[in-house]
């Protein structure tokens, strides 16, 4: 009787861990992981829990190891769209926000072979953006305005964020209606109206009488023609600063989509009312607010569900 009692006992006791199967899972689950098959390394640690123990060192070793790869690999995810961003904004040339963006990557992200090159680019432009501003500085001290505007276009397209380009085409606009202003044409003289009477014959008593009848249809006919010309002119330079001022407003509605584009609201508010200061009637620019303030509540909205 006492033998079958621990006959029963022995068959009911749990099977000890295989060492040599212990391994070889191991093993394999290591070999998993170093060849990037997280799916792979997690049906070994499975198997695991079976040969060497579900709280053995092994198991728990290799269960680490899983989960570090595992934090590694969103950590490389989320690197890489950061990355991605920030070689959008330099294809962009908006300079502050790839530089902002870089400095806001974690150590192994702003470390990574990735990030150098963006850097590099970085550099490269806040350097040609650098002597374009300093270029167009000196030529718009030397009254240079199509220089200027040439220099001013290369800072533009290296450093779109640049906060001095406004300043310097209005700097370049007020030079060029200083020039305008001086070349206007000069009104016409009026003829002499002496010198434009025939002589009087001599058998005319009184030679002086014809000429003051003569001058005065002279000066009234000269008098609307110069009033015209001024009237043609000032129009004309009208119509060219409302060109110029919807094209810039153009512009600063452009940089704000592409900052709403990316989720930068207030880089958005900023060009926007850029825009408006520019063009005050510009009814694009109301619709665009509208729309930036209706992504913003969105945006608060959702980011308040989540929480």
């Amino acid at each position: 009787m006492l033998f079958c009692l621990v006959a029963a006992v022995l068959l009911r006791k749990p099977a000890q861990p295989d060492s040599a199967a212990c391994g070889q899972v191991i093993d394999a689950g290591k070999r998993a992981l170093a060849q990037g098959d997280d799916a792979g390394a997690r049906v070994q640690l499975g198997r695991a829990g079976a040969a060497c123990g579900a709280d053995s060192a092994e198991t728990r070793d290799l269960a680490a190891r899983i989960e570090a790869d595992s934090g590694k690999a969103q950590a490389a995810a989320e690197c890489e769209t950061q990355l991605g961003a920030i070689r959008d904004l330099l294809g962009d040339s908006d300079l502050a926000a790839a530089r902002k963006g870089l400095e806001g990557l974690d150590r192994a992200c702003a470390a990574s072979t990735e990030a150098k090159p963006l850097k590099q680019k970085l550099a490269r432009q806040a350097k040609a953006a650098a002597a374009a501003s300093e270029q167009a500085s000196q030529l718009i001290g030397r009254d240079d305005g199509a220089g200027a505007a040439q220099a001013i276009d290369r800072l533009e397209q290296a450093d779109r964020s640049n906060p001095d380009i406004a300043r310097m085409r209005a700097e370049v606009k007020r030079m060029g209606e200083q020039a305008e202003a001086l070349e206007l044409p000069a009104a016409p003289e009026l003829p002499d109206a002496a010198a434009a009477l025939p002589l009087p014959r001599a058998r005319i008593t009184p030679p002086t009488a014809p000429a003051p009848v003569q001058a005065a249809p002279a000066q009234s006919a000269a008098q609307p023609a110069a009033q015209s010309a001024a009237q043609m002119q000032a129009q004309m330079q009208a119509q060219m600063q409302a060109q110029m001022e919807a094209q810039m407003a153009q512009g600063f509605l452009r940089d704000a989509e592409r900052a709403l584009a990316r989720g930068q609201f207030d880089a958005a508010h900023t060009y926007i009312d850029s825009a408006r200061r520019v063009d005050p009637n510009n009814k694009q620019a109301d619709a665009l607010a509208k729309t930036v303030r209706e992504r913003e509540r969105q945006v608060l909205q959702n980011e308040t569900t989540i929480r």
